[in-house]
């Protein structure tokens, strides 16, 4: 609607009625496909000349305790909030209003201004957002664009109070915690040795108690709602009283801290108790996003039950990690190493004897609402990666250290970086030291880390301006030193130019200045984007140059367009601005594979996106030579042909490649023996597995392909389903003079995964390695190794 306002039009699509839906949204089927029927019309859409401005209060709240705990709710047991509801265009007209609780859809129309909201979200024990807004009815350009908002509070539970040993100066530590009231919004009172009662205070402000002689302090904490929590805790001087046999001498909601249990029926109580613990770690602005995630990430499950005894509010300062030299202590609860979170994409791996070395990509901590964008390298402890943060952590902000664990991933630290890490390609040298090159994208750059054995160091090997430099990054060790082919796009002052170029170093612990580079394949006629214009000049969608815009079309060139001199006279043309984007970079040199061959030098495949083809790219004599094996026989345009591509390099000198073609979506084998291409052969149509036809239609399949010849000829290749979110393995049995015969398999794993496929050598044993993520509210990945 927002778009074709623009042009005088709007689309109409048919209100949704309670409980049955929009008539203009419909469920379509075809055979085995379904699909949305959206049936809409457009209509010229009139001046906007008045939009409403709503208000809303709500006048009644009920809440069943029951209706809170997954053994006890029923449907009838919700919380209910009444709204009064009212709109600046109350008259003569008709108005109607439409409400959400917090981020959810919002609700069917309504004309009645008083309603009852109810909502499973308002089952969740948090401070909740009901928006609503209003319009003159069937009028969509009245609504009111800022919605009226009604906080709601959902609260069943008393605060958590902690009582601390007696300390210096008769000085007792007092904490109280709360799941859903805010900062000092939970106040508490104390009495000594029955005295009366002190003022309520906020908690923030009674962290410490002076108990003078008392024997004996009692506590009363309450939140928000009214929620009371009562406890008290015998003193003697120097510590608490304490039965050994009682646990924790700590309290919990209601309880004294003379027996030291509780037990409490978990359900969505559950979840609040998890989530109790989780905000010790983080900031309240995280926690407040994380607890919204998290609530309805459970709430769409509504499965789980359990028990716990002695709530983990009761620490008594808690578990500890191993003090530092430094004196340094992180003690759980309140403070906890970060969690990787989305870890592990653009995943590479190598071996150093029984070390299995993987690098990656640290998107973020989508639970705790941290987004990071780092480069990782670690070491597989035989159920995961060891993950460490090498680049992309600024290291100019103070980090949290009471809360995250300095000393823990990204040394505690919770702001972003430079985002980088993209394209990792991981090899280890001779001492077994990992050393990584990878694309940062903030820069557009090339990057290289290497480990000496103590410490990281990373370098950026090579950026341009007006240029993007180093995505489909690949190393290789070339006597220890390292060697990187990698896709290089630069802008001219009229075209662009693309290609796969190489960046040799000159030892094996290169600097910034200690690499020397060469193209081995180059396109002068790359299509234009805006990125790579120089200032003043256009990208021309028709022609793929930048060109610098003339004056005197008539009539004024549009929005999107630019005055072009061509042989015709002055036109509007087409242009592409900063918000064109590509599936894949239209250039020459998608997809870099690079394989070392038996001379000691480098064999180099790629992708030509810009006209489909699969380019094999070697050098003879000091030159670099390519040929196209497939996409294109000299005579004909035979299709799209490379996306996904890997090569690998046999010990009698013939290539291997797998690839993708991309109009057929078939994964694709082809091997070339002195030079010569054979006959490309149909690895995995999409269609079946296993002999059983796909009931769900043709799967994509291809994508992050991994090759690999064993000694004995045999040919392995793994890639992704990306229908299934499935590992594939293909295996190629060797048959003399012809294509390999080939098995298919594919894997039952966690998350939706088989991106970023690899296979590498473990002490004689063959692992598949690949990369996986969940979504939900709070998206988590990592990568695996399974055994074929």
């Amino acid at each position: 609607g927002a778009a074709l306002s623009k042009v005088g039009l709007s689309l109409l699509i048919p209100d949704s009625v309670a409980g049955k839906g929009s008539p203009g949204l419909k469920k379509l089927t075809k055979g085995s496909d379904n699909y949305l029927g959206i049936f809409a019309a457009l209509q010229v859409a009139m001046p906007i000349t008045k939009q409403a401005h709503t208000t809303a209060r709500a006048i009644k709240k009920t809440v069943d305790p029951k209706g809170l705990e997954i053994a006890t709710f029923r449907d009838d047991n919700a919380p209910i909030v009444t709204l009064e509801m009212g709109s600046s265009l109350d008259g003569p007209e008709a108005v109607e209003f439409s409400y959400r609780v917090d981020t959810g859809t919002w609700q069917p129309w309504t004309r009645d201004r008083i309603i009852d909201v109810t909502d499973n979200w308002l089952r969740v024990q948090a401070h909740h957002t009901v928006s609503v807004r209003s319009r003159v009815v069937g009028e969509p350009m009245t609504i009111d664009p800022n919605p009226a908002t009604v906080d709601v509070i959902v609260d069943a539970h008393p605060p958590v109070v902690e009582v601390g040993q007696v300390e210096a100066e008769n000085r007792v530590k007092l904490s109280v915690r709360d799941l859903v009231s805010r900062g000092d919004a939970a106040q508490v009172r104390v009495k000594l040795d029955g005295a009366r009662w002190s003022e309520w205070t906020a908690a923030s402000e009674m962290a410490s108690i002076n108990v003078g002689d008392a024997v004996e302090i009692a506590i009363e904490a309450r939140d928000e709602e009214g929620n009371v929590a009562q406890t008290s805790q015998a003193l003697i001087r120097g510590r608490a009283a304490i039965d050994a046999a009682a646990g924790c001498g700590c309290s919990v909601p209601g309880q004294s801290s003379t027996n030291g249990k509780s037990a409490l029926l978990l359900g969505i109580a559950m979840m609040g108790a998890v989530l109790r613990v989780a905000r010790r770690r983080r900031s309240p602005s995280a926690s407040k996003r994380s607890l919204a995630r998290g609530v309805r990430a459970l709430l769409i499950g509504f499965g789980v039950v359990g028990t716990a005894a002695s709530f983990g509010g009761c620490s008594c300062g808690g578990d500890s990690n191993t003090p530092q030299a430094d004196g340094y202590i992180c003690a759980a609860p309140d403070c906890n190493p970060l969690p990787p979170g989305l870890v592990g994409a653009y995943t590479s791996v190598a071996t150093s004897g029984s070390d299995v070395w993987f690098s990656g990509y640290a998107e973020a901590d989508w639970e705790d609402g941290f987004s990071w964008g780092d480069l990782v390298v670690g070491k597989w402890n035989g159920t995961s990666v060891d993950w460490v943060a090498i680049d992309g952590v600024p290291s100019d902000e103070a980090v949290d250290e009471k809360t995250y664990d300095k000393n823990g991933f990204r040394g505690g630290q919770t702001s972003p970086g430079d985002d980088v890490g993209l394209w990792t390609s991981l090899a280890v040298d001779g001492l077994g030291h990992p050393r990584v090159a990878y694309y940062d994208r903030t820069h557009k750059a090339l990057k290289f880390a290497s480990f000496d054995g103590s410490q990281w160091t990373s370098i950026t090997v090579q950026q341009k301006t007006s240029s993007d430099i180093g995505r489909y990054a690949k190393l290789v060790l070339i006597d220890e030193k390292p060697v990187i082919a990698y896709l290089a796009i630069e802008g001219g002052a009229t075209a662009t130019h693309s290609g796969v170029r190489l960046a040799t170093a000159a030892s094996t612990t290169p600097g910034e200045a200690d690499w020397t580079f060469e193209d081995v394949a180059t396109n002068s006629k790359t299509p234009c984007r805006d990125a790579f214009c120089a200032s003043g000049t256009k990208c021309i969608a028709a022609t793929g140059t930048c060109e610098k815009p003339a004056s005197g079309c008539m009539p004024d060139c549009a929005s999107g367009t630019a005055c072009v001199k061509e042989m015709s006279g002055l036109v509007c043309e087409k242009t592409f601005d900063k918000n064109k984007i590509d599936s894949y970079p239209e250039a020459y040199g998608d997809y870099v594979a690079m394989a070392l061959d038996a001379k000691g030098g480098v064999g180099i495949a790629f992708y030509d996106r810009i006209h489909g083809n699969v380019v094999v790219a070697s050098k003879t004599g000091g030159k670099w030579t390519t040929s196209i094996v497939d996409g294109d026989d000299g005579k004909t345009d035979t299709g799209d042909m490379g996306i996904g591509l890997s090569l690998a390099i046999d010990d009698k000198g013939a290539w291997h490649l797998a690839y993708v073609d991309g109009l057929n979506e078939q994964v694709r084998y082809l091997k070339i023996t002195s030079g010569k291409a054979g006959t490309p052969a149909v690895v995995d149509d999409g269609l079946s597995l296993g002999g059983m036809k796909f009931t769900d239609g043709q799967h994509i399949v291809g994508d992050d392909s991994h090759i690999a010849v064993t000694s004995s000829g045999e040919v392995h290749i793994t890639y992704q389903d990306a229908t299934s979110g499935k590992l594939r393995h293909a295996v190629g049995q060797p048959v003399p003079g012809g294509n390999p015969k080939w098995s298919l398999k594919a894997y039952d794993h966690e998350g939706f995964g088989g991106a970023f496929s690899n296979q590498v050598d473990v002490g004689g044993q063959l692992k598949l390695t690949h990369w996986w993520r969940m979504g939900g509210s709070a998206p988590h990945g990592d990568v695996a190794v399974l055994d074929p």
